[in-house]
């Protein structure tokens, strides 16, 4: 049995503006994707929550129909000391003369195609072409200057939501174009 990969361990995550094709509305992945920066030991997480279920009963209570939605797909990190290229990628801000940003607000408009890459090989990855994007920053004496991001995977046009893809050794491509 081969060995078994479990973790991320030392993720990467870098993002981009979903493209939007004009005429079919299909989305793809951008050209060029950035790095969010560095990510907090183990804050990195994949989490599907419950989706809606609706049930008809009959007399009595026996069930009769059932169905279900799927729930909110996220991936949520936390990142160290986050930087202004950050602030100017989520919010279009430009960076001031000094290197800081003004904020104006920490929503963020635009999807952004998120690719997690992981650092071991045969670990699994994920690439998801459209995401909506929280991003709630903080300070602390412990942690610093960080910021808590939330990608919530939107499906595509075409249904799906993201690929999972398994990280390859040196000079082999596996991953989904």
């Amino acid at each position: 049995m081969p060995k078994l990969i479990m973790g991320w361990s030392r993720c990467q995550i870098e993002i981009g503006k979903t493209v939007f094709d004009q005429s079919t509305g299909a989305e793809s992945m951008p050209q060029s994707l950035t790095s969010i920066g560095t990510i907090n030991y183990q804050s990195t997480t994949m989490e599907v929550a419950d989706g809606d279920e609706l049930i008809a009963r009959e007399t009595g209570g026996k069930i009769v129909a059932r169905e279900e939605s799927d729930g909110d797909t996220t991936i949520t990190t936390r990142v160290i000391e986050p930087q202004t290229a950050l602030f100017t990628l989520l919010f279009g801000t430009a960076a001031e003369t000094d290197g800081g940003v003004k904020v104006s607000t920490h929503v963020v408009e635009d999807y952004f195609a998120l690719k997690l890459t992981p650092k071991n090989v045969g670990a699994v990855g994920i690439e998801a072409k459209k995401c909506s994007v929280n991003f709630k920053p903080g300070y602390s004496d412990t942690d610093g200057h960080y910021a808590d991001i939330t990608f919530t995977i939107v499906a595509c046009q075409n249904g799906d939501l993201y690929t999972r893809w398994i990280k390859p050794a040196p000079n082999t491509t596996t991953q989904p174009e």
